[in-house]
């Protein structure tokens, strides 16, 4: 971990997209095994009461769509804030460019990744539960683009810094 203690703001932007779609498949990998214990044990236990225990979970981690989104939002104004603090030359603006190419390159793929994850199977059943995450995942490298893009400016753009490091 020695390499994360002398890092510069850009790549935060990694660890959020690794961040974001770890929680969207763990989201609904949860929601598909919730689904499938449901299923199966309810008939079994044929008690009101462990049925409407269930029925609640699998509501709750239904309503997870929102709160994707909640954390979408949340970690890219952490991203944007973080680069706001960090002392920055316009020299460094070449090495961001190249940053924001990889890190569009690999939010694309890890689009595409999830995308085949839940083209098929049980993965798509739960998958079609949640819109929200749906979306943002099939339009991930437009987002990263869009919040990279923001940070960038904030990293560069500093009225107060104009003796530069």
């Amino acid at each position: 971990m020695k390499f994360l203690k002398n890092k510069k703001g850009f790549l935060d932007l990694f660890i959020v997209l690794i961040i974001l779609v770890g929680l969207a498949v763990a989201i609904l990998t949860f929601y598909m095994i919730i689904s499938k214990v449901r299923a199966d044990i309810d008939p079994i236990l044929n008690n009101p009461t462990s049925s409407s225990i269930l029925e609640t979970t699998e509501n709750t981690v239904g309503n997870m769509d929102y709160t994707y989104i909640i954390a979408y939002i949340g970690l890219g104004i952490f991203v944007i804030i973080s680069m706001v603090f960090i002392r920055s030359h316009p020299i460094f603006l070449f090495i961001s460019i190249v940053l924001l190419v990889i890190l569009i390159l690999v939010s694309a793929i890890m689009s595409n990744a999830y995308e085949e994850l839940t083209a098929e199977g049980e993965m798509n059943t739960s998958a079609s539960h949640f819109p929200l995450i749906n979306y943002t995942m099939g339009k991930m490298p437009l987002f990263m683009l869009a919040i990279s893009f923001l940070g960038l400016i904030a990293l560069l753009a500093k009225p107060w810094e104009r003796n530069y490091v």
